[in-house]
């Protein structure tokens, strides 16, 4: 089952090597599909993935034209309902990082923490330890700190034609699944981010990670993995990560379609699978229907 962490939580970026650009068209049918129900169009599902990656952006306008045949445009996150002050709380804890690390590893941390954010590391000493990871991935060019998510482009277009913007998940909802992560995972990831020698390993699964993007775009969502792999996500962590936000996003998806067409943008990873959306979507009786996704002028 695909696996991909939530929007806020990680973003991993995959970069654009080996390929030719041409005049042709590619048709992807595994992560675009109509919805619907007694024979009337309900709307529309695209499993999205978070690139930077041109390609990913290649597809022909008639997904535009979907969009614009729909009542609203649902994504999980609302940016717009987003406090990004309370999210900001959501990431500190009670205690602090000298709490947690001997006083050599915690300034290990901060030379790490300072040459990232150029800021002074005593303002991080009471954030989580995975949040701090992440923050310092970007300053290895894993997790860049300005690129174009794919499912906030359509979601502006959306709001530009008109359509209203649903939210699937708060913050809230998204940071509970960080609950299943065990504390010495979190504790030790940032620890090895002050080491060179982790540092480069993740710069040496650049390659992996286009191929994960080939995948999206050429087929082979269900053997996709996205991040587990890499940074060997707790299974439990990443059943929390998906299974239990897709119930969450299928009850909101399942209560907003009574009423109106959707055009719903979610990661990818949360599509497939026995509790993924598609197949939750079915069990209330609608129709999943693959529908062509065309990219333009690039082949593999």
């Amino acid at each position: 089952m695909a696996r991909k962490p939530g929007l806020i939580l990680m973003s991993l970026i995959l970069s654009l090597t080996g390929w030719a650009q041409e005049d042709t068209t590619w048709i992807n049918t595994e992560v675009f599909y109509e919805i619907q129900k007694e024979g009337e169009v309900q709307g529309y599902v695209l499993g999205t993935i978070h690139s930077q990656d041109p390609r990913v952006h290649a597809f022909d306008s008639s997904l535009f034209r979907d969009i614009l045949s729909v009542d609203a445009f649902a994504l999980e996150l609302n940016p717009e309902e987003v406090d990004y002050s309370a999210v900001f709380q959501m990431m500190e804890m009670d205690s602090s990082l000298a709490d947690i690390y001997e006083p050599e590893d915690l300034s290990a941390i901060s030379v790490l923490l300072r040459a990232r954010t150029g800021m002074n590391p005593a303002l991080f000493m009471k954030m989580r330890p995975l949040f701090l990871a992440f923050l310092c991935m970007e300053e290895i060019d894993l997790i860049p700190a300005e690129f174009e998510i794919l499912d906030f482009r359509l979601a502006e277009y959306a709001k530009g034609q008109g359509k209203e913007i649903i939210g699937l998940e708060t913050p809230e909802e998204q940071f509970s699944a960080l609950s299943n992560i065990p504390p010495d995972f979190e504790i030790k990831l940032l620890l090895d981010l002050t080491r060179k020698s982790f540092r480069d390993s993740l710069k040496a699964s650049e390659g992996s990670e286009k191929e994960l993007t080939d995948t999206w775009l050429f087929g082979g969502l269900d053997s996709l993995d996205f991040q587990s792999e890499i940074l060997n996500l707790p299974q439990e962590f990443l059943d929390g990560l998906i299974d239990n936000r897709n119930e969450i996003m299928a009850e909101r998806i399942l209560e907003e379609i009574k009423s109106k067409t959707l055009f719903i943008a979610v990661g990818a990873g949360h599509l497939n699978g026995e509790n993924g959306l598609l197949k939750l979507l079915q069990a209330e009786g609608y129709q999943i229907q693959s529908k062509p996704l065309r990219f333009r002028t690039f082949k593999k």
